[in-house]
């Protein structure tokens, strides 16, 4: 790496940009890909650092589930959509994994496009009878092949509690389903029952 890039060890928030910008620049990721990245790292550090300079922010210090809480919260009370905030916090969630591990294993990634196929050097030939689980061994029953797991995508959801749930979904995830599995969320609700109080007699 040339000099431009001697903030990429330092695992600060400075560190983190121009790392994302050296992938580009390397052809490890398209722009279209990483500058949303990018953008939705800025978007965070500037929201949860209220304004503050945050170039000298330890990334590798941060508990990054509770950061992005804190994420949440503070955007949910500003004019951005939950929808924004979600796919704000995945996508700082995938460009800070992303840049730990090339700090810790030395290892770059190859991103092509936003919810595009993963390169085939990355994805996971399906083995015989290799499953995660129980099942016959070809994905029936209870098993889920190793490769299809190996598709499935995080997507933190914050809560009005503030806690963040995670839903691991497919990359191109049917109509069809997703409306299923909306109907299947509204019967996990719990809606607390009132109490009955014994009518006052005359």
């Amino acid at each position: 790496m040339s000099d431009q890039q001697n903030k990429i060890p330092t695992g600060t928030a400075e560190g983190l940009m121009e790392f994302l910008d050296f992938l580009v620049e390397k052809g490890y990721g398209t722009s279209t890909a990483i500058t949303p990245w990018k953008s939705a790292a800025t978007r965070v550090f500037t929201v949860v650092e209220k304004g503050k300079p945050f170039d000298s922010l330890d990334v590798r210090a941060l508990d990054i589930p509770d950061y992005l809480e804190r994420w949440s919260t503070l955007a949910l009370g500003t004019k951005l959509k939950r929808e924004s905030v979600v796919t704000y916090a995945t996508r700082f969630e995938k460009a800070v994994a992303a840049y730990s591990d090339y700090l810790e294993h030395k290892r770059l990634p190859s991103i092509r496009r936003v919810g595009g196929p993963r390169p085939k050097a990355a994805v996971a030939q399906p083995t015989a009878g290799k499953t995660s689980g129980k099942g016959d061994g070809n994905g029936n029953g209870n098993g889920v092949p190793e490769n299809e797991i190996s598709s499935l995508i995080d997507y933190p959801f914050p809560l009005r509690s503030g806690q963040i749930a995670h839903l691991r979904l497919p990359m191109k995830l049917d109509k069809t389903d997703a409306e299923r599995l909306g109907t299947f969320i509204q019967t996990l609700a719990f809606e607390p029952m009132l109490e009955l109080t014994a009518a006052k007699e005359d």
